[in-house]
């Protein structure tokens, strides 16, 4: 169940930037140049920082979930 809560965080934080992107590009077209120069390299910088976000959250929440579970036995 670890394995599968950090692996979702990841998949989530490192494909965020791409869906972002692509909603960007279809639905706002005159900010093109806006997008191309500033969020495109500023999110690909960020994505290591996404990633390890996503495994330490992943990890705290299964860390919280198994506590609940205990109080609930």
């Amino acid at each position: 169940m670890l394995g599968l809560t950090i692996l979702f965080q990841v998949y989530y934080w490192a494909t965020h930037a791409i869906w972002n992107l692509l909603f960007l590009s279809i639905f706002f077209y005159p900010f093109e140049r806006l997008i191309n120069n500033w969020f495109i390299p500023v999110m690909f910088l960020l994505i290591p920082i996404m990633v390890i976000e996503g495994l330490i959250g992943g990890y705290t929440g299964y860390k919280i979930f198994r506590r609940v579970e205990k109080l609930e036995e």
